[in-house]
């Protein structure tokens, strides 16, 4: 997301630096801005916002604002609230209430901040136009698999769960399926096997990935994260909380989706 890499400041330039802080500045108003508002606000020039935008993969400033905006809510309304974690987690149900909304509010935060809308449709598109859904969870994140797969079936999706590797059922597979493979980690090596193969069998295949991995996502067509890097003590609460959250999207995505289809029928 744009407001995340406009935080980290890394990859900017002393000029579109200056840039960031205007817009990350709670006081500045950037909803109605023009570009040549912003560099005049920002004492900097409208070719460095054009530059700007550009560098994000933006046509034009309008498309830039606008995404700004929601993300910049987002990123607001989580710095004004409370993030304090008690020095023990669970001593008192105070406590257990406290890291709970915690884990909640970060986690959501952080899996908002890198979650691609384009990704997710074209998930939806798949899963609409499927024979057969079979979604791949080991260990702890067989509960996700479980999840999703029970929301999609609720739908009227025809879905496998699998918690293991059937190589048998692997050599039917065609390019009607879609494969979605879970891991909280990132650096399992089933799911790296099976990213491998699917790649080979030109099948449609996601992963919902707690952690970058460069050797399972290069074997991907798509792939989405959830946060599960922080927390690292109790990451086993935190990553499920955040793979939830991510299915939970996807599944009000495709509710969406299906009553609009639905309308249109009642229509015709």
């Amino acid at each position: 997301m744009i407001i995340e890499q406009l935080i980290d400041g890394s990859s900017l330039t002393h000029t579109e630096q200056s840039i960031a802080n205007y817009i990350l500045d709670a006081k500045n108003d950037i909803s109605q801005l023009t570009s040549y508002e912003l560099a005049k606000n920002s004492y900097t020039s409208q070719t460095a916002v054009i530059r700007l935008y550009k560098k994000f993969g933006l046509k034009n400033f309008r498309e830039f604002i606008s995404l700004l905006v929601i993300e910049r809510n987002e990123y607001l309304k989580h710095n004004m609230s409370s993030t304090d974690m008690p020095s023990q987690y669970f001593t008192s149900l105070k406590d257990i209430q406290n890291t709970i909304s915690v884990l909640y509010s970060e986690g959501i935060f952080r899996t908002n901040l890198t979650l691609d809308a384009n990704v997710v449709t074209r998930l939806c598109n798949r899963i609409f136009s499927s024979r057969i859904i079979d979604i791949y969870g080991f260990g702890i994140t067989e509960s996700l698999s479980n999840t999703l797969a029970f929301k999609l079936q609720s739908l009227g999706f025809y879905v496998q769960c699998h918690s293991g590797i059937n190589r048998h059922y692997l050599d039917t597979i065609d390019q009607h399926n879609v494969t979605i493979l879970i891991s909280q980690t990132g650096s399992n090596p089933n799911v790296e096997e099976l990213a491998q193969i699917m790649k080979h069998k030109k099948n449609y295949t996601v992963g919902l990935l707690g952690h970058k991995n460069d050797d399972i996502i290069d074997n991907l067509d798509d792939y989405l994260l959830f946060e599960a890097r922080s927390f690292t003590d109790i990451d086993s609460m935190y990553g499920t909380l955040t793979g939830n959250y991510l299915i939970d999207v996807i599944y009000a995505h495709l509710i969406y989706r299906k009553q609009i289809s639905d309308l249109a029928l009642t229509k015709e």
